[in-house]
């Protein structure tokens, strides 16, 4: 009806499977082109194996860095609540307890601090909260396959600081994940209260998950 030769039509969407070939040709309104090509199965393969290699060469690289900042983020929540205790007994003029606890209202006395800390206005200086005694902050500690470990000279149940700010006793919080010790960071807390960000745990010893 347009004058279209057929036998050039048949030509230009005509291909063969994987050769890439075009064909075009014109009418009195437009021009048209029919492109066709494909891969074979073998070629499929290869590709997807190459592809698979590297997401997990890069996914390799990226984890510790994962690990790194899921480890950075339990330090500096760790530190928050640490910070929020010692300036809590200097405003109040109390002592001031922060311990391990998993319901909000006593302290647990285990050394894995990992879960969730409690700090609390310790009135009669036992260690312990009594159903008088003011709870000054509750946090649950972010779930992100980190771990906290106190050791202390004393009691690794909790940290008690006095009204002028200081510890009754030095103290080091071990976050860690034992997947990646090379990682591991220590929050080292002498007697003058103030936590320090260290490699090492103390005398220069490697930090053990454990």
């Amino acid at each position: 009806m347009w004058g279209v030769d057929m036998d050039v039509f048949t030509s230009a969407v005509r291909c063969r499977l994987g050769a890439g070939a075009g064909r075009s040709f014109n009418n009195t309104f437009s021009t048209f082109r029919t492109r066709c090509g494909g891969y074979t199965l073998i070629e499929v393969l290869v590709t997807l194996a190459i592809v698979s290699i590297g997401l997990r060469v890069a996914f390799a690289s990226l984890h510790p860095l994962l690990v790194e900042n899921r480890l950075a983020v339990r330090v500096n929540t760790l530190v928050g609540m640490l910070q929020m205790a010692r300036s809590e007994a200097i405003s109040r003029n109390r002592q001031v307890v922060i311990c391990h606890s998993t319901d909000g209202e006593n302290c647990d006395r285990v050394a894995d601090w990992t879960d969730s800390w409690l700090v609390f206005v310790d009135g009669n200086h036992d260690r312990q909260r009594d159903a008088d005694e003011s709870v000054v902050a509750f946090r649950q500690a972010p779930e992100n396959g980190t771990r906290v470990i106190y050791r202390a000279f004393g009691s690794r149940h909790y940290l008690a600081y006095r009204p002028d700010g200081r510890t009754r006793t030095n103290g080091t919080f071990t976050v860690c994940d034992p997947r990646y010790p090379e990682l591991n960071r220590a929050l080292i807390v002498t007697k003058s209260g103030r936590p320090r960000l260290s490699r090492y745990g103390p005398g220069g010893r490697q930090l053990r998950c454990e």
